[in-house]
């Protein structure tokens, strides 16, 4: 395991606090956020900040997306993108330093979930991890049920900073372990483990063997603080 760590600061994109955590290279110090935002029907769909798009969005220029015209929103024009098989739709709102996105499924949300979704989801940006607050129909859901927590992942890179696939560290929530408790996930993979932290928050590593996962998860568990505190 690396010697050298740096001290970051995150925040999940619909509800603070900010946490203070301490990541080791070869981890990216800036992460992707993904926070779930409730629709009107009660579903839950995934809203995701990608860092690191400065002129552009992830879905342009990839074929099996068709750019619809965009939409005016709470916040502003919002882009709308929808799959080739025309089961789900895309939204971006670009932002300074990234971008974020979230989906909706043809079949169940509907069209008109579009507006709705650009009417009330506000986001702002900022210096770190932006904001997005729902209002009016939407709301948050956040549940222990998979695909329904929040996650701040930290990927892995290179000496050159090329990102390192299937290689990451994520702050999951809400936990569904106790605090110190280190286990080996074997249904997400040979590589995967996570360490109960403080605050109802999990430490997860991807692609490191057991000795290694404990050191890093026992390490960042320890570190792992809010702003408040």
């Amino acid at each position: 395991m690396t010697d050298v760590w740096t001290d970051v600061s995150a925040t999940f994109l619909t509800t603070g606090p900010s946490w203070r955590l301490r990541v080791p290279d070869p981890f990216d110090p800036e992460p992707e956020v993904v926070s779930v935002i409730r629709l009107p029907s009660g579903a839950g769909r995934e809203c995701v900040y990608t860092p690191g798009w400065l002129d552009d969005a992830p879905l342009s220029g990839r074929s099996e997306y068709t750019r619809l015209p965009d939409v005016q929103g709470i916040e502003g024009s919002v882009r709308v993108y929808e799959r080739d098989d025309g089961e789900q739709w895309f939204l971006e709102w670009p932002l300074a330093r990234g971008v974020v996105t979230m989906h909706l499924r043809a079949l169940e949300d509907q069209r008109q979930s579009i507006q709705v979704v650009a009417d009330n989801l506000r986001v702002l940006d900022a210096d770190g991890t932006p904001t997005a607050l729902p209002e009016g129909p939407l709301g948050r859901r956040v549940e222990k049920a998979p695909g329904y927590e929040e996650i701040i992942t930290f990927f892995g890179r290179d000496e050159s900073g090329t990102r390192v696939p299937g290689v990451a560290l994520r702050l999951r929530r809400p936990s569904l372990m106790a605090r110190g408790e280190f286990r080996h996930i074997a249904a997400a993979g040979p590589g995967v483990y996570r360490r109960g932290a403080a605050y109802g928050v999990e430490v997860e590593v991807v692609g490191f063997d057991r000795d290694e996962a404990e050191a890093i998860t026992g390490e960042v568990a320890m570190s792992v603080a809010r702003s408040t505190d």
